[in-house]
């Protein structure tokens, strides 16, 4: 998606790891936003689908309960990603002026 003028941002919520849904919600990155990884979608950072060449500016999260139940909290630590708790969800919601969910 082409960068516009506007300063609107966008929280992106990404459910599961496929790579046709990564591929898909890629395309609608922009510098600004985030992209918080939940669910299944916390095993993009083990699957190779997690990288600064598909974040397309935009800030990658995981959240921490989904990590750990996955057992990736370790791995998580390791490559020094922004991992966040169910508490700043509501924040990030609040953050940005619109919330789209991939799954």
């Amino acid at each position: 998606m082409a960068n516009t003028t506007d300063n609107k941002t966008c929280l992106h919520l990404v459910l599961r790891s496929s790579a046709e849904l990564v591929d898909r919600c890629s395309d609608f990155f922009r510098e600004g936003d985030e992209v918080l990884f939940m669910d299944d979608g916390v095993m993009c950072l083990v699957t190779g689908r997690f990288g600064a060449s598909r974040m397309h500016g935009a800030r990658g999260l995981f959240v921490a309960a989904d990590l750990d139940a996955r057992g990736l909290a370790q791995v998580a630590r390791d490559t020094q990603i922004r991992v966040v708790s169910d508490e700043e969800f509501p924040g990030l919601l609040r953050k940005h002026d619109t919330c789209l969910t991939w799954k």
